[in-house]
């Protein structure tokens, strides 16, 4: 039975390849319409062959299993909690003088909260900082530093079994020395859509968010006014996951051990240079090469690398239109990666780029992506450790055809996915095989379903037509 449907694909892809999907005329006769069913039928059996190999194969099983990996396989070399450094600030060590319930004051400023939660003010006396300045935009930054005291506001909640939130119990003592991130200020007004409301250079005029991430919001189904929706910024999650950050139950690290205010100190650094594209690699390059380091301090260093300003190439489209820019620092990045010795820092390495992927690849022009495509294709081969192989395959996945529009030639694409399912027949490895062949069905899946796109658009034409 998986041989026939491997040989339906093989022939299928063939087909593809060579063009069987040719535009119909668009002549209105009946036998046009027959024709345009046929093919879709055809299409709709072949789609069916497809989703049969993956369960007759194991590969849904193997899908959930690499999931869970990535998600759960922790890379960096160590056993300290992680702790962010973002560009933006918004971290700080303190200690905390006092502890009360705000529950009424919540509410009031923020309606949309949910009252059968608890709202806990935290007042925390800052001991040090690592930026001069947090951002804010608008209006203008806010400056913190040691001596401070910083009003924190946290949500106990937690999401039972069932999905309902309910109240937690307080995390929070006098006299805890915290190091506490991903710090979100709301003016204590409720007024956050007015830019005044930011004018305040008043710390105290500010409730400093931290973030429950076991309640979370999604914007579109959440109200504005509810504090929990503003406590979560979506590009952080791209840094917290490549920093491999433990977010629960809050962003905070109790008692941060000396080696983690240490590296905090180091990496600093990184803001103190120029803010030259140039002068910042080097820096990476420098640190991430340092055999004198510890292997997760060179690990943590490569994050950095997405930090350094871009080319105005990269910023300003219409200088280099199609991606150009954008696909070569990344295959600069890779190749970058190529020439480390460690394993596990190219793995760690896959992954960082990963986290922080925006999509441009998938949009930039053919030539751009091929130029990514083989930076990216020497970290599959036999020869390379499993853990870097299974990052090369799941960036292969989630930087190629995860947003579901593949944005090159369609004959490359149907080429491509020929050669990855050669490859993915030939795979021992779980996790490496279920990327891989999540990479060339759903390739073969989405043109299948453009191509019934347009044949349902032909013979709704031809149904007006015949009216």
């Amino acid at each position: 039975m998986r041989e026939w449907i491997l040989w339906i694909v093989a022939i299928t892809i063939g087909l593809w390849t060579q063009g069987a999907s040719a535009q119909p005329n668009e002549s209105a006769s009946a036998n046009l319409r027959e024709q345009l069913l046929q093919q879709k039928a055809a299409l709709e059996q072949q789609k069916e062959a497809i989703l049969e190999l993956a369960r007759s194969s194991g590969d849904v099983e193997r899908d959930m299993e690499a999931r869970d990996y990535l998600e759960t396989r922790r890379l960096t070399q160590t056993n300290l909690p992680q702790a962010p450094l973002p560009p933006h600030g918004y971290i700080a060590l303190v200690k905390v003088e006092a502890v009360r319930r705000v529950d009424s004051e919540v509410l009031r400023a923020y309606p949309g909260s949910r009252p059968e939660l608890h709202y806990y003010e935290v007042q925390a006396r800052v001991l040090k900082v690592w930026h001069k300045e947090w951002l804010h935009d608008p209006p203008k930054p806010f400056r913190v530093r040691a001596g401070n005291v910083l009003p924190l506001l946290w949500v106990a909640c937690k999401r039972l079994r069932d999905g309902r939130e309910v109240a937690a119990d307080s995390i929070w003592q006098v006299g805890q020395v915290c190091l506490v991130y991903e710090l979100v200020p709301l003016p204590k007004s409720g007024d956050y859509l007015s830019t005044a409301s930011y004018l305040s250079e008043n710390l105290s005029d500010y409730w400093w968010v931290l973030d429950t991430p076991e309640c979370w919001r999604i914007p579109r189904w959440s109200l504005p006014d509810d504090v929990l929706y503003h406590a979560k910024t979506i590009f952080s999650q791209r840094y917290l996951q490549a920093w491999e950050v433990v977010q629960e139950p809050t962003r905070r690290i109790v008692s941060p051990p000396a080696e983690v205010l240490q590296i905090l100190d180091e990496e600093a650094r990184f803001y103190q240079l120029p803010e030259e594209r140039s002068v910042r690699l080097a820096w990476v390059k420098q640190r991430v090469q340092d055999k004198s380091l510890p292997l997760w301090k060179r690990q943590r260093a490569l994050v950095y690398w997405f930090f350094a300003p871009e080319e105005k190439e990269t910023r300003f489209k219409d200088k280099e239109p199609g991606g150009r820019a954008y696909a070569r620092q990344q295959a600069e990045y890779l190749t970058f990666l190529q020439g480390l010795s460690e394993p596990l820092l190219q793995a760690y390495g896959l992954r960082v780029m990963l986290r922080f992927y925006s999509g441009r690849i998938y949009q930039s022009s053919l030539e751009a992506f091929e130029v990514w495509l083989s930076a990216l294709e020497p970290f599959l081969a036999k020869d390379r450790s499993v853990e870097v192989r299974r990052e090369a395959a799941a960036a292969l996945y989630y930087c190629l055809v995860y947003p579901a529009r593949w944005g090159v030639a369609r004959g490359r694409a149907l080429a491509y996915a020929e050669a990855v399912r050669s490859q993915w027949e030939q795979e021992s490895d779980r996790i490496v095989r279920a990327y891989l062949g999540r990479v060339w069905m759903e390739i073969l899946l989405e043109d299948i379903d453009r191509q019934i796109v347009e044949i349902n658009r032909q013979l709704q034409e031809l149904e007006r037509a015949g009216r």
